[in-house]
């Protein structure tokens, strides 16, 4: 059998994501959704937000162990 007809008949193609955040693909601005999700302005997108990520107490005491024993 050609490979090609075996994939198409074994394979289940995935229904395509809704792009945007909920709020923007409510409001029928989905494709133009154009803030972070993390930090909520314009002009950026979630994997350029420059919001300094919050660590957690766990991984302080990891850092302070790690840069003690340097």
């Amino acid at each position: 059998k050609d490979i090609r007809k075996l994939v198409n008949d074994t394979c289940v193609s995935r229904p395509s994501r809704k792009r945007g955040c909920k709020n923007c693909q409510d409001n029928n601005r989905g494709e133009m959704c154009d803030h972070c999700f993390k930090c909520g302005q314009s002009g950026h997108l979630s994997r350029g937000c420059r919001l300094v990520k919050k660590t957690s107490e766990k991984t302080e005491e990891v850092g302070m162990s790690v840069s003690s024993v340097t």
